[in-house]
């Protein structure tokens, strides 16, 4: 997930209830990795609350600031991440 142009504002009760319908829709499918690629401080750190609050899940996520650490916990070469997110500057 790409929110290096977004400016998130959630509640922690917003976040938590994210996280669990989130959760819910994970259990359907099978377990995969999710990356939050995020350009500043608030958003890292709410990203890492939806990473906490997601802990439960099959699904394994983590927040990034950087497109190559993307790239490499995901085992994707970076200029496919980039592609994907419309630009060779991603983050």
């Amino acid at each position: 997930c790409d929110f290096t142009l977004c400016r998130l504002d959630f509640s922690t009760d917003e976040l938590r209830a994210l996280a669990s319908r989130s959760a819910k829709a994970a259990v359907a499918g099978s377990p995969f990795k999710r990356a939050i690629l995020v350009a500043d401080d608030l958003t890292f750190g709410i990203g890492r609350m939806f990473c906490a609050f997601s802990a439960e899940e099959a699904t394994e996520t983590r927040t990034f600031r950087d497109i190559g650490a993307v790239a490499e916990w995901l085992d994707i070469d970076r200029d496919v991440i980039a592609r994907r997110l419309g630009s060779t500057d991603a983050a």
